[in-house]
Order: C-alpha cells, then structure tokens, then sequence
C-alpha cells in the first residue's frame, strides 16, 4: 500500500474481537512460524515498543479468531497489526507507516514511546 493511507475501518459483529483489539495500545495478530509475523514483531522490539502479541496457531480457537479477523477487516493475510484498535495492515503496510511517519504518529497519539527506527534500512 503506497501513498496516503486511509483509516481502515472493522467491519462485522465481533464484539469480543473487536473488544480485545481496542484493549491494548498495539496488538499483532500472527502465526508463530510466520516470517511476516516475525519480522513485524522485530520491528517493534527495535522500536522498544510493547506489543500484544497473539499466535492463532497456538490457540484452540485459532482457526475461530482467523475468520474473525478476516471478516472484521477485509484483510486474509497474517499478521494484523493494530494502533490503538486501528487496522494498520500487515508487515509491508508497518514498513511503509515507518517510511512515511504515520506509524510513529499513531503511537505518540496513543500515548506510546518508541525508539524512531524509520531510517534503518530494513525498513525502507
């Protein structure tokens, strides 16, 4: 997703979902054997951000929690990373919310600290 990003708005009735994704400043949804995942949530341990993390892999409602997911934002692929219970996207969309400064702002606004780390180059 280049450009301007739009807020990515959860649609569908999920409440439980949706209530556990507006609970924490930054969650990832993600499968632990997912590279993808992984690398977002490296991402967020350089920017000495706490993050949320949950495996559907691991969870007996995993395959539950998948749909849902899906279904709350349009998005099919792992992992789902969320700013103060705002879609941000997956990976590539973090990456370039870094590149841009819209991830940095969407922490300050949610009263996260964060190490800047927009200039390494793994994330351009």
């Amino acid at each position: 997703m280049g450009g301007k990003q739009s807020k990515q708005k959860l649609n569908g009735s999920h409440p439980a979902l949706r209530e556990a994704i507006q609970a924490v400043p930054v969650l990832v949804y993600g499968k632990s054997y997912s590279t993808e995942y992984q690398r977002a949530l490296t991402c967020f341990t350089k920017m000495r951000v706490p993050c949320t993390q949950v495996e559907t892999d691991k969870l007996p409602n995993g395959g539950e929690l998948s749909a849902g997911l899906k279904a709350l934002t349009g998005r099919k692929d792992f992992p789902y990373v969320f700013i103060s219970g705002e879609l941000v996207g997956g990976d590539q969309e973090l990456f370039a919310g870094l590149r841009n400064g819209s991830v940095q702002r969407k922490l300050k606004k949610a009263g996260v600290t964060f190490q800047d780390v927009a200039e390494e180059r793994e994330f351009m």
